[in-house]
């Protein structure tokens, strides 16, 4: 028996790439999206996000279980269809983590991260130079420059979806989703 073994750097195979698809909005970058829409924010991301908000900040591993997948496909051929038109009301997606897996998997598919690269090297930067020993104004300031550098599709989209996590963290004795419970579960797709 001969066996060979070949090993492909983890960054490679995460690679995030462009859709190949036409149209649609998994796959395709934010500025594209947020031109065709007119609005800062992806109608996807909001539209999920004010649904969680509605019916589901008491819900328990709320980001944490994906939903069934077979609606989840369904979902995100009517997204890709026309976002405007795609119904996620209890009535038509009773599971809750259906909208939020939907909500992952187009933050997981974007082609540039929603935190690009270069902020995610300021970050690190930040995280070394011990921004947590600095007092709550520095912190703001260094967080404040380092969002000033997203794209402005990035940067807005980010405040909404923090916003949002804000709000499921206020409900984590419902939910069990705390500030590291959803680090583990967003951090990845983000």
């Amino acid at each position: 028996v001969h066996v060979e073994l070949e090993f492909t750097e983890l960054k490679t195979l995460l690679k995030r790439v462009q859709s190949s698809k036409k149209s649609g909005v998994f796959g395709f970058r934010l500025n594209v999206t947020s031109e065709l829409e007119q609005s800062s924010v992806p109608l996807l991301v909001r539209k999920c996000v004010l649904e969680i908000e509605k019916r589901g900040l008491e819900s328990v591993g709320l980001y944490r279980i994906s939903g069934n997948a077979r609606r989840k496909k369904e979902l995100r051929g009517f997204f890709d269809e026309n976002s405007e038109a795609v119904d996620i009301s209890e009535e038509n997606c009773p599971d809750i983590n259906v909208i939020t897996g939907i909500l992952k998997d187009y933050l997981r598919e974007l082609p540039e991260p929603l935190i690009t690269e270069k902020m995610t090297e300021g970050l690190r930067k930040a995280a070394k130079n011990e921004i947590q020993d600095k007092k709550v104004d520095e912190q703001k300031q260094v967080m404040s420059e380092l969002l000033s550098g997203l794209p402005d599709p990035n940067r807005h989209t980010l405040v909404f979806i923090l916003n949002h996590l804000r709000h499921v963290m206020e409900k984590k004795e419902f939910n069990k989703m705390d500030a590291r419970n959803l680090s583990v579960c967003l951090a990845p797709v983000m």
